[in-house]
């Protein structure tokens, strides 16, 4: 855990290098900055250090975006997926995406979900709600706003509330599913 700590203070000190040699030599001011990572990491959250599953400490990943013409410290709440960082760099730069590019910019995004797969896993998650299932097929669904640590399953609820969003999330999962593979 020291080591990860030791890792992320040592990359910080490294963007703030970056950042000071963009800004000396004048470049930032023609710079777009786009930083993201592709995973999280866990560390014992659910049992286990890795950061191969698709629970919110793993999945959830920052996403900054300096641009000289962008203002300041905004915040979009909507969900979007490193598929999005293409487009939303292309859009700053008006360009158009090309079409067939699976993301869009935050503030061109018209989908309700997000879908993500990795080493066996999948999950879609939309309105609050993810569903996640294992390499074995496992389901897991939780509802976020109450549950942020995705320490409550309620896939064997049979509340028709519950019942309602977990089939909602494996139609979504089946039709982008079927989108991508088109």
């Amino acid at each position: 855990h020291r080591a990860y700590i030791s890792g992320v203070e040592d990359e910080d000190r490294q963007m703030g290098q970056l950042w000071r040699e963009l800004e000396n030599s004048g470049l930032l001011a023609n710079s777009i900055v786009v930083i993201f990572s592709d995973h999280g990491e866990e560390f014992l959250e659910h049992g286990k250090t890795s950061h191969s599953d698709f629970f919110e400490h793993t999945a959830r990943v920052p996403l900054i975006v300096y641009h000289p013409k962008m203002t300041g410290g905004q915040r979009y709440g909507q969900l979007i997926s490193l598929v999005d960082v293409m487009p939303l760099i292309l859009d700053i730069l008006e360009i158009p995406s090309p079409p067939q590019a699976e993301g869009h910019a935050p503030w061109n995004r018209r989908a309700e979900y997000v879908i993500g797969q990795t080493l066996g896993w999948e999950y879609v998650t939309g309105h609050g709600w993810k569903l996640i299932r294992d390499r074995l097929g496992q389901e897991r669904l939780y509802y976020l706003p109450t549950d942020p640590s995705e320490t409550k399953d309620l896939v064997a609820y049979t509340n028709r509330w519950v019942r309602s969003a977990y089939e909602d999330l494996r139609e979504a999962r089946e039709r982008m599913n079927l989108e991508q593979a088109l």
